[in-house]
């Protein structure tokens, strides 16, 4: 009988060609296939994590130019307006806004076109700069007192004796300031006012009245108890702010803000850019006389002379990754280097020992404290750096 004709053998021949996969070679087929998907995995996630670590590095980048690239911007516009007399540096600003009864008082601040503060504090070594500027968008002249003026009363008006008002409008708000100024005699915060009843207080290119003491919502004119002790006399400086402007940068947590102070009050702190997590400045200043900075430090001028000394500020911002790695990647803390020319005095934190470089003696690299923030280690960071010329005092400086 022929196989065709065989039916028995054409059945077998049927199973065996149907019969599939076996149970083993299933379970080695599903063990290649989760061995490969967890390496393309592992090469998915380590892809990844790179890509990570680049964008947050980027981040970094881009947030630390441009937080200490509008600092730099400020700080070049420090004094514009009111140190166009060098006299008057350092003089102490007294200032009451509002009516009588609820008055407010102007912050502490002193005539100068930028403050450096420490917060005092080691866990928060940031330090803070302190701007202030005018605002009048055309011009900010200083004018010339011709006459005495004492607090005003029913005999004296409110109103200042000059020698030309040239840019002087109503509402704006100007500083008188004594040329022999001292803790007795202060530099006072007016509102122009003009009440064109009288001569005597109407806006004129002699006359730039103010606003008498609690009259109006605005800077009045100080109580006889805190008005200078000399008066404001001949040769007395006024200048004009427009709208007063101080300005305060600083870090809060990992965010660089800034807080604005007018004539209306503390503003809200604006949020300016994430990711930054330090800011520490130094004064430039001349202590030969030759124009040059020679040294490097936080003091605050406590003088007018020390004031005129100041010719820069050296100012340093750490920018921070957002991308915390599983290991440690930062084993020590960043340096910022301030070269080896100068003489620098220089404190990491609040209350702790300075690190001091001699002109001449090499490179100085001044240690930048991160050790407050959790975690510091497992961070990615970048440092950026400027030194900035406080160009409206030096162009007024012999």
């Amino acid at each position: 009988m022929s196989a065709a004709l065989n039916p028995a053998r054409h059945t077998t021949r049927g199973r065996a060609a149907q019969r599939g996969m076996t149970m083993v070679e299933l379970m080695v087929a599903l063990l290649l296939g989760l061995v490969t998907t967890y390496f393309i995995a592992q090469v998915f996630a380590v892809a990844e994590g790179h890509k990570r670590t680049a964008t947050f590095g980027t981040d970094a980048q881009i947030n630390g130019a441009v937080g200490l690239n509008t600092l730099r911007r400020h700080a070049l516009n420090a004094g514009y307006g009111i140190t166009s007399v060098v006299e008057t540096l350092g003089c102490p600003i007294y200032g009451q806004f509002g009516t009588a009864g609820s008055t407010t008082p102007a912050p502490a601040m002193v005539v100068a076109p930028l403050l450096i503060t420490t917060s005092g504090v080691a866990a928060e070594p940031s330090d803070s700069v302190s701007i202030l500027t005018s605002t009048k968008s055309t011009f900010a002249a200083p004018v010339r007192i011709k006459a005495t003026h004492k607090a005003p009363d029913v005999t004296e008006p409110a109103a200042f004796k000059v020698i030309g008002s040239v840019g002087v409008k109503e509402d704006d708000v100007i500083l008188a300031m004594p040329m022999a100024w001292d803790n007795n005699n202060q530099c006072h915060l007016f509102t122009v006012k003009s009440d064109t009843s009288s001569p005597d207080t109407t806006l004129s290119a002699s006359t730039i009245p103010h606003v008498p003491a609690g009259s109006a919502s605005s800077w009045n004119s100080a109580p006889n108890s805190a008005w200078p002790a000399n008066k404001f006399v001949e040769g007395d400086v006024i200048v004009n702010f427009g709208k007063i402007r101080r300005m305060v940068f600083g870090v809060s947590g990992d965010t660089f803000q800034v807080v604005t102070w007018t004539q209306d009050g503390i503003g809200n702190a604006e949020l300016l850019n994430s990711g930054v997590v330090l800011l520490k400045a130094l004064y430039g200043r001349d202590t030969d006389g030759d124009g040059r900075v020679d040294t490097y430090d936080t003091t605050t001028p406590a003088t007018n002379a020390d004031w005129r000394r100041v010719l820069s500020v050296r100012m340093v911002m750490v920018a921070r990754s957002g991308q915390r790695e599983r290991e440690i990647v930062t084993t020590a803390e960043p340096s910022w280097d301030v070269g080896g020319d100068v003489n620098v005095s220089y404190v990491k934190v609040p209350g702790g020992a300075a690190t001091a470089c001699a002109a001449g003696g090499g490179a100085c690299k001044l240690p930048l404290p991160l050790s407050h923030l959790s975690d510091w280690q497992y961070y990615r960071y970048k440092v950026f750096d400027t030194a900035v010329p406080v160009r409206n005092l030096l162009w007024n400086l012999n």
